[in-house]
């Protein structure tokens, strides 16, 4: 056989080189897949940092709807409301000092005037309601001190009628002991959010 020419064997050893190294080197991705890959990297890296700050979609529970929203306001406002009666209680408390001035002056007439409207104003008017506006458990204290607070105004009237200031100091002493027995049933949350001085 003919020898090759030695020029003709190294430019076909070349070519064959040529043809091996682009078998083996990869085909550049078209732009658009590149463009998808870098978004997908973007989006992925984004999702890592909200985790990492410890950021998340908000969660549509976490905030009160409409009913829930006037459920509270209704408590809140039943809650101002019992606070209020307590509080007047308290404050006619402070005129019970009135029911000894009055049997030291003898003025018996105004005596029995001001047991029966203090029968009104506190008993009536504030204890009575405030027992329906507490729950069960102290429901039943509450009306059991209402109780000795009206059986204690019918007998500082029985002893004023009866001209007995003895009896008067005596009764009036056992009313400011149930008057704060009863004070001492308002609920927690409201001890808890008003001072001590407010009640």
């Amino acid at each position: 056989r003919t020898a090759q020419p030695r020029s003709r064997r190294i430019a076909m050893v070349s070519i064959a080189f040529v043809i091996c190294l682009g078998a083996v080197t990869p085909t550049p991705a078209p732009a658009s897949a590149l463009r998808m890959a870098g978004t997908r990297r973007v989006f992925t890296s984004a999702l890592l940092s909200s985790a990492v700050l410890g950021l998340a979609a908000p969660d549509a529970h976490a905030y009160r709807t409409a009913q829930q929203f006037m459920e509270d306001t209704q408590r809140v406002s039943q809650a101002s409301a019992l606070y209020a009666r307590f509080a007047v209680v308290k404050e006619r408390m402070s005129q019970l000092s009135d029911f000894n001035t009055l049997a030291d002056k003898e003025q018996w007439d105004n005596l029995q005037a001001f047991a029966r409207n203090y029968n009104q104003v506190v008993q009536n008017d504030e204890l009575l309601k405030i027992i329906d506006m507490l729950d069960a458990p102290q429901k039943d204290e509450a009306k059991k001190y209402a109780e000795l607070v009206r059986n204690d105004l019918k007998a500082i009237d029985k002893a004023a009628r009866l001209k007995d200031p003895a009896t008067v100091k005596e009764v009036a002493l056992k009313l400011e002991g149930n008057l704060n027995a009863f004070l001492s049933l308002r609920p927690a949350e409201l001890a808890d959010r008003y001072t001590v001085t407010d009640l």
